[in-house]
Order: C-alpha cells, then structure tokens, then sequence
C-alpha cells in the first residue's frame, strides 16, 4: 500500500475513487452476510441434532460417526474448493455452494423415511462440504 498525494493506492487501485470504495464496501457487506448465513443454519443444525438422532433411531456411536462424515467431506472437499476458487473465482464458487447449501438446509426438517434419510446423510456430507 502506498500513499500518493491524499489518495492511498492498493496496486492499481486508488483508495480515493468512490466507485472503489462502495465496490470494496459491497464486498466486505457481501462476506459478512456469507459468514452470517453459514453461521445462523450451522447453529439451527445443531439445536436439531437430538431430534434428528431420535427419529433415525441411532445410537451416540452411529451420531457420531455421521457427524465425523461431514468434518472428513469438509477437510476433503477443501482442496477442490481451492482449485475451483482459483479457476473460475471465488463469486461464482461462494454462489454455487449458496445455493446448494440452502438446498440442503431445506431438506434438513422433511426426513421422514429410511431411504430419504440416507439421501439426507450423503447429500447434506456432499453439499456442506462443497459449500465451505
């Protein structure tokens, strides 16, 4: 960063310009709602953690090895974000795991039955992990 005259630049960026500074304030607004987001859902999933264990029916062992799968998806996933991240750029990228982990959200209170709860698992591993 350096300074010019009463215009701080950032590379090629003056601070000065007014179309910089909303752009970068809308950015900044921008990860912040992300960040809300991802929080708010994360925190309603797991006030439902119990009741999502007692209409599966699965025992502390089984929990728990479902609620490992998804730190594994994550950690897995991480790299392949990177590389899409650095391929088509974060916008598109924070857009489509938006999307897909709104999609999973949605689907989190309508487990019902065997076969849509193993839907649920494997699609809500794939989509938080891809969405992080």
């Amino acid at each position: 960063m350096t300074m010019t005259g009463t215009a701080a630049s950032i590379g090629d960026i003056a601070l000065g310009d007014t179309r910089v500074e909303r752009q970068l304030r809308l950015a900044r607004a921008s990860v912040a709602a992300i960040f809300f987001i991802n929080g708010a859902a994360t925190a309603n999933w797991l006030v439902r953690i119990p009741a999502v264990q007692a209409k599966l029916g699965l025992s502390k062992g089984a929990l728990g090895i479902a609620l490992l799968g998804v730190a594994v998806g994550a950690l897995l996933a991480m790299p392949r974000a990177g590389h899409l991240v650095a391929r088509y750029g974060s916008r598109p990228v924070t857009r489509v795991g938006a999307a897909i982990f709104g999609a999973t959200c949605r689907r989190w209170p309508r487990t019902r039955s065997r076969s849509c709860s193993r839907w649920w698992r494997s699609a809500s591993v794939t989509a938080r992990s891809t969405s992080r």
